[in-house]
């Protein structure tokens, strides 16, 4: 049991190690070490600069160890081949704007304070911001829900060596490494427009205080899932700042309700077709494989209140103390073992069914910059919604349009066929048809 115990009460330092071990795949961390620069107290847009320079000319010299935000700075000592080198470290952001944060009594008065820091990870040249050249293209990568900008691992190497680049993969507020800062809810109805776009502000707000840090002009924004969402929202808050806008199975696109009674029929129209399935698949003794049970009603009811209340399968995992290192892997667990009660941004936004309670298809028409949609074959989420979605970007004039199925993967497409994935989001970013 101490075994269980000591891997479940993971340190920050181990979480930070964690993260390390997988982003170093990409090449762009030859030896860096947690926390090598956590002497450098620059965090913007001449961070990776400050803390090359730090580790290169002072490597002989023993560095004061930092305890505040800085302690897990980590940044590259070799450069790759292309001169590029990578760095993580949290980058403070500043207060929040007026509503999308909620502040108690003691942060009133002066005696508690909220940071609100963005654990970032940024592959570049090692150059000061005055020297990068100005046509140099900004990919900035934002995760889903329950994710992490490491589960790109295998993405970062692509991200990385695309020419006259600097790419930077981010934890929204909230998640993974980056702080958590209370949620503002507004004073209305649960799950109603205006909670919506209070949750919707949270995210967005943290994005562009974060681009206005960095002194980002125009950015290329690929998201996933939740973060695929919630670029769409920015685009469409903030389209100067979007050069180009990849959706990695977004969530939200499509009208879509998850009422007890109409998931039910889908759940037996799904069973049916896996009867049909089967009979073309039986095992050697000639019986075909026994389709899983479907929820009934009185089910479905109960997983939708659920969700209405903030009880999410990754709330209730984090709270099953036993079983629930065999259940979510050690880097998930790593991430997300002390995610307090502000992850109920996500049932503002999202219905039961990851149904959107603003669906983007209402909105997405107004998107100007050129847009590409990746599905996997085998998603869960419904490529039938970028199509249609595709359709009436073009019906507005946006032709620079695509809908791509990556074969062999399903939601995590990234991590399930990651040579396809990087090829056509290469294709997408050096304006080739892919």
């Amino acid at each position: 049991m101490s075994s269980i115990s000591s891997w479940w009460n993971l340190s920050p330092a181990q979480t930070a190690e964690a993260e390390l071990f997988l982003v170093r795949k990409s090449g762009y961390f030859g030896g860096a070490t947690v926390g090598n620069a956590s002497a450098c107290t620059v965090d913007g847009p001449d961070a990776l600069s400050a803390a090359y320079r730090l580790v290169s000319e002072s490597a002989k010299d023993a560095q004061p160890p930092a305890s505040g935000p800085a302690k897990f700075f980590t940044v590259g000592t070799q450069r790759a081949s292309d001169g590029k080198v990578g760095c993580i470290r949290l980058v403070d952001i500043g207060a929040p704007p007026a509503g999308t944060s909620r502040e108690g009594m003691l942060s009133r008065l002066g005696l508690r304070h909220h940071p609100r820091q963005i654990n970032t990870l940024e592959i570049g040249t090692p150059v000061p911001r005055a020297e990068q050249d100005p046509n140099e293209q900004k990919v900035v990568l934002v995760h889903g829900y329950a994710a992490g900008l490491a589960f790109f691992y295998r993405n970062m190497q692509m991200f990385g060596s695309l020419p006259n680049s600097r790419f930077f993969a981010l934890d929204w507020l909230g998640m993974g490494r980056s702080s958590r800062p209370p949620y503002a809810l507004p004073p209305s109805k649960a799950r109603s427009a205006e909670r919506v776009k209070a949750a919707e502000s949270y995210f967005l707000a943290s994005l562009e205080q974060w681009r206005e840090k960095m002194q980002i002009d125009k950015m290329v924004l690929v998201g996933h899932s939740l973060g695929g969402y919630l670029s769409v929202a920015y685009a469409l808050r903030y389209p100067e700042r979007v050069e180009r806008l990849v959706l990695v199975s977004p969530v939200g696109i499509p009208e879509g309700s998850w009422q007890p009674a109409a998931a039910s029929e889908r759940l037996a129209e799904g069973e049916a077709a896996s009867n049909d399935a089967a009979s073309d698949h039986s095992d050697s003794s000639g019986k075909a494989p026994v389709p899983p049970r479907r929820l009934n009603t009185r089910t479905l009811s109960m997983l939708g209140w659920l969700w209405d209340r903030n009880v999410s399968i990754f709330g209730l995992l984090r709270s099953t103390s036993f079983f629930a290192p065999w259940l979510v892997s050690g880097y998930t667990r790593r991430r997300f073992a002390n995610i307090p009660p502000e992850e109920l941004q996500l049932s503002d936004i999202l219905a039961p069914g990851a149904y959107a309670r603003s669906p983007l298809i209402h909105r997405i028409n107004k998107l100007k910059m050129p847009t590409l949609f990746l599905y996997g074959d085998s998603d869960w989420m419904d490529i039938r919604g970028a199509q249609d979605a595709q359709r009436l970007l073009r019906d507005a004039g946006n032709l620079d349009t695509r809908v791509l199925k990556i074969p062999k993967a399903g939601h995590h497409l990234y991590l399930d066929n990651p040579r396809r994935v990087n090829e056509a989001l290469a294709a997408f970013l050096l304006r080739r048809a892919p």
